[in-house]
């Protein structure tokens, strides 16, 4: 018997011999609380049944989630086909294993926000996206060896060439330094583009060294909104 149902039967049995030996009365006054009980019991199966203990835990956003466009970290989502060079000295898009160089008046730091591969038909595909709507000067260029900006410690990364390219006038990472990119490092392991490394954040210049399989053909575009920076690597 729940505790309610023993206050019900002490309260009946406390107003019994005040009624008299009428018996209407008590009638009337058991079956209020009867149907009173039924009300409680029925609200309270309601509640176990419903609970209300959601924490903002049960809607907690995942690390790095894009609200407005969702894209997983490493995955490149900018069109397969080569788009079409911006003015002011942007690259022709021409496949090549040559340095290629952009040189572009200084107009403040422009921030690396995302760097992603992804496998396409005939070639893999890095893209580096700045925040803001313009891309900054570069040069890439296949190296021999590789160093750490300020160490000078040797990089080693997966594959036989490394496609490096040089950034000026940009940063990896917030005015309180805070970095801006997913991941400083991934392997994305496609048939060429083996891995994609930041090597360098410091006074305005980023560095990102593409590790490949071997020294292949490949090609730079530069794509708007958001700014984007391709380099596609022949498979």
């Amino acid at each position: 018997m729940t505790l309610r149902r023993m206050m019900a039967v002490l309260a009946a049995a406390c107003v019994l011999p005040a009624c008299g030996g009428g018996g209407g009365e008590l009638r009337e006054e058991t079956e209020r609380r009867r149907l009173a009980e039924q009300q409680a019991d029925s609200a309270a199966a309601d509640s176990t049944a419903r609970p209300d203990s959601v924490t903002e835990e049960d809607y907690e956003i995942p690390a790095f989630a894009d609200t407005s466009a969702p894209v997983a970290a490493g995955v490149d989502t900018t069109p397969a086909q080569p788009p079409e060079p911006q003015p002011d000295g942007a690259p022709s898009g021409e496949w090549t294993t040559d340095e290629t160089e952009v040189a572009r008046r200084s107009d403040g730091i422009a921030v690396l926000r995302d760097a992603r591969a992804g496998r396409n038909e005939g070639f893999d595909r890095a893209v580096l996206e700045f925040q803001g709507g313009r891309i900054p000067a570069y040069t890439v260029e296949y190296e021999d060896r590789v160093e750490q900006c300020g160490s000078g410690d040797e990089v080693r990364v997966s594959g036989g060439a490394m496609l490096v390219v040089r950034i000026r006038d940009a940063q990896a990472h917030t005015d309180e330094g805070e970095p801006t990119l997913r991941q400083r490092a991934f392997r994305p392991n496609l048939p060429v583009l083996r891995a994609v490394e930041l090597i360098c954040d410091f006074e305005g210049h980023v560095d990102v060294v593409l590790g490949l399989s071997s020294r292949r053909p490949y090609r730079v575009a530069e794509v708007a909104n958001p700014a984007r920076l391709v380099i596609d690597v022949q498979q």
